[in-house]
């Protein structure tokens, strides 16, 4: 069994081509090249063959029909052309496997892609997380009543501070960060209202 490299597209292009005897520019010889490349298809048999003579000074002849042995001879020789032909449901049912794994690979790589972009939002979203947002809301909830926390910003510093009823309160903290320091008070302050 032979293998065929099929894509029916370009066979068809090359039929007509080498069937009309045109001699085309560098595109067409490229096609040669790759349609004389073995096969990626297994299971497509060739049903018949086909081979013309290239003379120097006339170009190409008609396509005519060869068998397996004037194959093998014409094979080793630069003045003949050879193709394969093989059966248009073969060429069918290839060239739908091969839309088919396209469409695979097509669908992984936009899956691919969205898993990229959502890496890159969930990257993002870290990048833009505060802590401190998020112990200024806890504080907000949690704080008892007539109780406040203050943050102050000033040049090269700023802190927290902590009103209670019956004024600005003094919190044990050890943190350089505010966002430790706001939990810091609002324990403080949660601790004070239980005593």
């Amino acid at each position: 069994m032979n293998k065929v490299l099929v894509d029916r597209e370009l066979l068809l292009q090359l039929f007509r081509c080498w069937d009309c005897g045109l001699e085309v520019d560098n595109e067409l010889a490229q096609l040669r090249i790759a349609a004389a490349q073995p096969a990626e298809a297994e299971g497509v048999e060739v049903v018949a063959w086909q081979q013309r003579y290239i003379c120097p000074g006339e170009g190409p002849s008609c396509w005519q029909s060869a068998d397996e042995r004037t194959v093998e001879i014409l094979r080793r020789r630069d003045d003949y052309e050879l193709r394969q032909l093989v059966p248009l449901t073969a060429l069918s049912a290839v060239t739908a496997e091969r839309d088919r794994l396209r469409e695979d690979r097509d669908s992984q790589q936009r899956v691919c892609i969205a898993e990229m972009e959502k890496a890159n939002q969930l990257r993002a979203e870290v990048e833009r997380y505060v802590p401190l947002h998020e112990a200024v809301q806890r504080a907000a909830v949690e704080l008892p009543e007539g109780w406040a926390i203050q943050l102050y910003i000033e040049r090269d510093g700023g802190g927290v501070e902590l009103i209670g009823p019956d004024g600005t309160e003094d919190f044990a903290t050890n943190n350089e960060r505010l966002d430790y320091t706001v939990i810091d008070a609002l324990e403080a302050a949660m601790a004070a209202k239980e005593a």
